[in-house]
């Protein structure tokens, strides 16, 4: 259920499969939420255990560069929320946005020291690089090894200068599966050898590396 919104039972009516007799029936219809200030109505996704090991990361990496991948502008946009609203410097990037504005801030992000970047993943162009980043973390795992590591490689980590990344699944979902398909490609093509499955409630007690979480 999206963020601010609810559900209610509602009496209407159902027709059979010949569409010749109506009867009574009940459905359940969302109550949606209140509408903004130029009169629209707008549903964020209501935030789960994804963003709280988010802020976990968050608190491993203070005073870093860090950048958020997202999947989609929705959630981008309400965590920016979240993130501002405790005191985090924020910078987004997505495709609502002109070129230049998107160029324009990935500028500041190279040029200021402790900045969030949240970009959506779709926008990141091919050839683009981050290595002013310090760590990255990925809301969603995608199956495609290759995609992944090319995602992966915009922060520049190396073996003399190792910078965490970090992404984020629900256990015994598709999206644990897509992640250990990724994982086995990654291995099998050698592009990483440290990638390990590790709990959101160890990461105050691990050294850093790079993760998957």
């Amino acid at each position: 259920m999206a963020q601010d919104v609810s559900s209610y039972v509602a009496d209407t009516f159902r027709y059979d499969q010949e569409l010749e007799r109506k009867y009574e029936a009940q459905v359940s219809r969302i109550d949606g939420p209140p509408e903004g200030p130029d009169g629209t109505k707008v549903m964020y996704p209501r935030l789960g255990r994804k963003a709280e090991a988010l802020f976990r990361i968050l608190k491993r990496h203070p005073g870093q560069r860090g950048v958020l991948f997202f999947r989609n502008i929705r959630i981008l946009e309400r965590l920016e929320a979240e993130l501002v609203a405790v005191g985090y410097p924020c910078v987004t990037v997505h495709g609502q946005k002109k070129p230049s504005q998107n160029d324009q801030t990935l500028d500041q992000f190279r040029q200021t020291d402790g900045l969030l970047l949240l970009i959506t993943r779709d926008t990141g162009k091919r050839g683009l690089d981050l290595p002013e980043a310090d760590f990255a973390v990925f809301y969603s795992p995608k199956s495609r090894d290759d995609v992944t590591w090319q995602e992966v490689s915009r922060i520049r980590s190396t073996l003399t200068n190792r910078k965490s990344t970090y992404i984020l699944y629900y256990k015994g979902t598709g999206e644990e599966e897509k992640l250990d398909n990724m994982v086995a490609g990654l291995r099998e093509t050698t592009y990483s050898v440290g990638i390990r499955k590790v709990s959101v409630s160890l990461f105050n007690d691990l050294d850093d590396f790079a993760e998957t979480a």
